[in-house]
C-alpha cells in the first residue's frame, strides 16, 4: 500500500532507510504489558536488537520506541511533525501545567524567547552563588560517620536553592518546607498516575488524595507568590520576577500572561528540584561505591577548594567533577523515557504510522547502548577524555534533549550539580554499607536512586 500523498518521509543518512520491527509478544491479548510491567528499564534495553523504530503493543493500545540516535535526533528537530503529546507528557502537564515542558509546537517558541533571559550567563553567575551557599550550609551540617540518605540530601539542597533563585529570599521556612513536601510527593506519585487507569484515579484512594492534596497545595502557593511579584508586594531579582516581566520576544513588548507565567514557574520548580537531586544523590552513591576515583576526585577538590564551597568561578578547575557528573546523566539521565505525538502521518522504513500515535525515545535505552558506549553499564568517568566517546545528541548523547526544545535549564542544572559534588568530595569521603549493595534505578517520573535503605557513612 502506498503512503498517503501527506505523510512525511523519514529516512537516515544517506538514504538508507530506518528498520521497523515489532517487539515481540507470547500473550496475543497483553502483548507486551506484562514485559514493561516487570522491568521497565530492561524492556527498554532489548528493543534495539529488533530495529531502529520498534513498535509496542499493550493490548489494543500501540505505540513506537526510536532506537536509533539519528532518528532520535530528527524527530526532537522536527517538532512540527513530532509534537510535544503522548501519556508520559499528558501526565506530567497534569501537574506542571502547559509550561515549556508540556506545551504544543505552536507556543514554544514565544514562550522558549520570554523565558530565554532569565537563564542567561549573567543570571546564572547569580544562581551560582545562591547553590553555593545552600550546598556548603547542608554540607558542613553533616557529622563525621554520620549515615546519610544521598536522595534526602540532595534533595534538601536542591529544592533550598530552587526556592531562593525562583522566589528570592522572601519565604518563610514553613512555606519552603511544604513546597519540598509536595514537590516529592508529586514526583514519587506522579508515576503511579500514570499507569492507573483514568477512572481509577477518581477513586478516594490514600495515593489520590496525597497525589490532589500535593498539587493543591503547589498550585495555590505558586499563584501567591506570583500575584505578589506581579503588584510589587515582593521585588526581587528572582528567576520569577524575571518570568513574569521578560517580553515575549515578538517586538510588540509584551511578557508572559499571568497564565503563562504560572505554568513556566510550575515547569521549573519541579524540574529543578527533582532532575538535579536524582544527579547529585546518583553521584554520591557510585563516588562511595568506587573508592578509587573518589579518591582522585577529593585530591582535584581538595587542591582547589581547600574546606571552602565550590562557586562558579571554581568549575573549569575542576575538570573530574564535571566528568563525574556527565557520566552520571549517562548511566542515570532523569529524564529516562519521553513522548512525542505524531502531528501527521509519516512513513519510516516503509511503515505508514498514523497521526495521533505516540513515539517513545529513551536516554537510558541510548546511553547503554553497547556499540555507542564502551561498557555501557560501568561507571567510568574517565571515558568523557577519549573523544570518540559520544557527546552530541546525534551520536546518541540526548540527557537534556536536543533541537529547540531542549531544557533550557541544562546550564543550571550542570553548575548546581558540579557544584554539589565538587563540594561533597572535598569535604567528606562516602562510604556503602556493603560493596555488594545494589544501586538498582527505580524508574518513576524520573529515573530515582534508591529512596529507602541504601544509605553512605560520611566520613570527615
Amino acid at each position: 500500500m502506498s503512503p498517503p500523498s501527506n505523510a512525511v518521509l523519514m529516512s537516515a543518512p544517506g538514504d538508507t532507510a530506518y528498520t521497523v520491527a515489532d517487539a515481540p509478544s507470547r500473550l496475543p491479548l497483553l502483548r507486551n504489558g506484562p514485559a514493561i510491567l516487570k522491568d521497565p528499564l530492561a524492556f527498554l534495553n532489548s528493543l534495539p536488537q529488533y530495529g531502529d523504530f520498534v513498535r509496542v503493543r499493550v493490548g489494543g493500545w500501540e505505540a513506537y520506541v526510536a532506537c536509533d540516535p539519528t532518528l532520535v535526533l530528527a524527530l526532537l528537530r522536527n517538532e512540527a511533525v513530532f509534537d510535544k503529546g503522548g501519556v508520559m507528557i499528558e501526565k506530567i502537564a497534569d501537574f506542571i501545567g502547559n509550561g515549556l515542558p508540556a506545551c504544543p509546537y505552536a507556543e514554544h517558541r514565544r514562550r522558549r524567547r520570554a523565558m530565554q533571559p532569565a537563564f542567561d550567563r549573567g543570571h546564572l553567575r547569580e544562581y551560582a552563588d545562591v547553590m553555593s551557599r545552600h550546598i556548603d550550609r547542608a554540607t558542613r551540617g553533616w557529622h563525621d560517620e554520620e549515615t546519610v540518605l544521598p536522595y534526602r540530601a540532595a534533595f534538601d539542597i536542591t529544592s533550598g536553592v530552587a526556592a531562593e533563585t525562583l522566589f528570592g529570599s522572601t519565604l518563610d521556612a514553613r512555606t519552603v518546607a511544604e513546597l519540598q513536601r509536595s514537590i516529592g510527593h508529586l514526583v514519587q506519585l506522579g508515576y503511579r498516575q500514570l499507569l492507573t487507569p483514568a477512572v481509577l484515579r477518581k477513586l478516594p484512594t490514600p495515593h489520590n488524595r496525597r497525589y490532589a492534596k500535593a498539587k493543591a497545595y503547589l498550585w495555590t502557593t505558586v499563584h501567591r507568590i506570583l500575584d505578589d511579584h506581579r503588584t510589587g508586594r515582593t521585588p526581587s531579582s528572582s528567576l520569577l520576577s524575571r518570568i513574569a516581566t521578560s517580553p515575549d520576544g515578538s517586538g510588540g513588548g509584551e511578557g508572559l500572561s499571568h497564565d503563562e507565567a504560572f505554568d513556566e514557574v510550575l515547569g521549573v520548580l519541579p524540574a529543578s528540584v527533582e532532575t538535579t537531586a536524582d544527579a547529585v544523590a546518583w553521584a554520591m552513591l557510585e563516588l562511595a561505591r568506587h573508592p578509587g576515583i573518589q579518591e582522585h576526585l577529593t585530591a582535584e577538590c581538595r587542591d582547589v577548594l581547600g574546606d571552602r564551597p565550590a562557586n562558579g568561578d571554581d568549575l573549569p578547575r575542576l575538570p573530574l567533577a564535571g566528568r563525574v557528573v556527565n557520566e552520571v546523566l549517562r548511566l542515570y539521565a532523569p529524564a529516562w523515557m519521553l513522548t512525542r505525538e505524531t502531528h501527521g502521518d509519516i512513513v519510516i522504513g516503509g511503515r505508514t504510522v498514523p497521526a495521533g500515535t505516540n513515539v517513545f525515545y529513551s536516554p537510558y535505552l541510548l546511553h547503554r547502548r553497547a556499540d555507542l558506549f564502551t561498557s555501557p553499564d560501568t561507571f567510568h568517568p574517565d571515558r568523557w577524555l577519549d573523544p570518540a566517546t559520544p557527546r552530541r545528541p546525534g551520536e546518541g548523547y540526548i540527557p537534556f534533549g536536543a533541537g529547540a526544545r531542549q531544557c533550557i535549564g541544562n546550564d543550571y542544572g550542570l553548575t548546581e550539580a558540579t557544584l554539589a559534588v565538587a563540594t561533597i568530595a572535598s569535604r567528606w569521603r562516602l562510604e556503602l554499607p556493603s560493596p555488594t549493595v545494589s544501586l538498582r534505578p527505580s524508574p518513576q517520573l524520573t529515573l530515582v536512586p534508591p529512596q529507602v535503605g541504601v544509605r553512605v557513612r560520611a566520613v570527615r
